[in-house]
């Protein structure tokens, strides 16, 4: 997610959370949106299914940031 933000690759981040397994890490990122530590656009960046065919269809339908890279901004 970082690089992605980064701009450093436009590529989609998956996650398969198969039977909840990422549940706990999907909550502490949700509270970082909530505390202010995290833009909730970084967390909207990651695609998450419980199902390996499903989390391929929607990295396949998701576009490309259009967001700058953080150092074309001057924010770094």
């Amino acid at each position: 997610l970082t690089w992605r933000q980064l701009g450093y690759h436009r590529k989609p981040v998956g996650l398969c959370d198969a039977g909840g397994y990422y549940g706990p890490l999907l909550g502490f990122l949700e509270a970082g949106v909530r505390e202010g530590f995290l833009a909730p656009e970084v967390l909207a960046d990651l695609v998450v299914a419980a199902e390996p065919a499903a989390l391929f269809s929607a990295l396949e339908a998701l576009p490309p940031p259009s967001r700058l890279k953080l150092a074309e901004r001057g924010n770094y």
